[in-house]
């Protein structure tokens, strides 16, 4: 005979618990699920405005400091030049560069800053920093410019043209060992700018973050 109750911790006599129905559990799984599904499509939007260059909802971000990345986004979006140039920062650059650098330097101080940030939001923004501690689109070392927003694109697009600059005109206008100088600093290259052959800037040593070619300086 079958006892009712058995295993369920209920007296005979007493009705068995009964399981919720199928479309009931699938009901309140879909409610349990719905917020961390609608945070989760809010990040997964947020990473796309980011990769593609659309402008993004910062309204819909709920903390301060990703609400703040959002409408940096969004406002530097609104200057994009197409999916060559998603936020404008290439024409800018090159248009500093020949402005402040000099003339005919648009084309290579925007490959200069293209080894040191890539133009990645992230970085320019300051979310990612280098292992050094650089931050922003032409990776400023806050130490030295501490008065700079290194965060704000044009800032540091301006004061490391200036400092390029300052570079060419007290090593004689050697692009080398100006790029040298900018890239390690001018006190780590010192002992190198001293040789006279074109190994000199080559082989000045270069900050961590660093990655722009060799062959610039050979």
């Amino acid at each position: 005979m079958r006892v009712s109750g058995v295993g369920s911790g209920s007296t005979p006599g007493e009705s068995a618990p009964q399981a919720p129905a199928r479309g009931d559990f699938a009901s309140v799984l879909r409610s349990a699920l719905r917020e961390p599904e609608q945070q989760l499509n809010e990040v997964r939007s947020v990473i796309a405005a980011i990769r593609d260059g659309r402008a993004i909802a910062a309204a819909t971000v709920a903390d301060p400091a990703e609400a703040t990345y959002a409408r940096r986004i969004q406002t530097w979006a609104a200057r994009g030049r197409g999916s060559g140039d998603p936020f404008g920062w290439r024409a800018l650059t090159r248009q500093l560069g020949d402005q402040i650098v000099g003339p005919g330097f648009g084309s290579l101080f925007e490959r200069q800053i293209e080894q040191e940030s890539g133009y990645d939001p992230a970085v320019v923004f300051g979310v990612r920093r280098s292992s050094a501690g650089a931050e922003g689109i032409a990776q400023l070392m806050p130490q030295y410019y501490p008065h700079v927003d290194r965060r704000d694109p044009e800032s540091s697009l301006r004061t490391a043209a200036a400092t390029m600059r300052q570079h060419l005109d007290a090593l004689g206008g050697d692009v080398r060992k100006a790029l040298a100088a900018y890239n390690a600093g001018v006190g780590a290259c010192s002992p190198w700018f001293r040789r006279t052959d074109r190994a000199g800037s080559a082989a000045c040593p270069r900050r961590p973050s660093s990655t722009w070619p060799a062959s610039w300086v050979a």
